[in-house]
């Protein structure tokens, strides 16, 4: 969370951090449905975190960043997994080319 409390001013540099998380994420064993319960939780940790810093615009703001974050994690998570399971484990740069490929529609 901090990593993104910090990134929001430079979102191109953001959202490649979030998705390397995410895609650790599933190493770790988080599956889709975990992103709720720490949706639901996240604005108690906010306010104990941020602590006088959690203001009235930050609760209202964090369920839409909290949103997209999600977004952009389920995505780089679970969109490598659908592909391994549909083109099996991509080993090396020869693998990973291939597989690009055929993630690609009219090639």
């Amino acid at each position: 969370m901090g990593i993104a409390v910090r990134g929001l001013g430079d979102p191109d540099r953001l959202m490649p951090a979030v998705e390397q998380l995410a895609r650790r994420h599933v190493h770790y064993g988080v599956l889709p449905e975990h992103y709720e319960t720490v949706r639901a939780a996240s604005p108690w940790t906010l306010e104990r975190g941020l602590r006088d810093a959690f203001t009235a615009e930050v609760c209202d703001a964090s369920p839409e960043v909290y949103h997209l974050l999600a977004a952009v994690m389920k995505n780089a998570a679970y969109a490598c997994a659908a592909s391994d399971a549909a083109y099996g484990p991509r080993s090396g740069t020869a693998g990973r080319f291939t597989a690009s490929l055929q993630l690609r529609p009219g090639l």
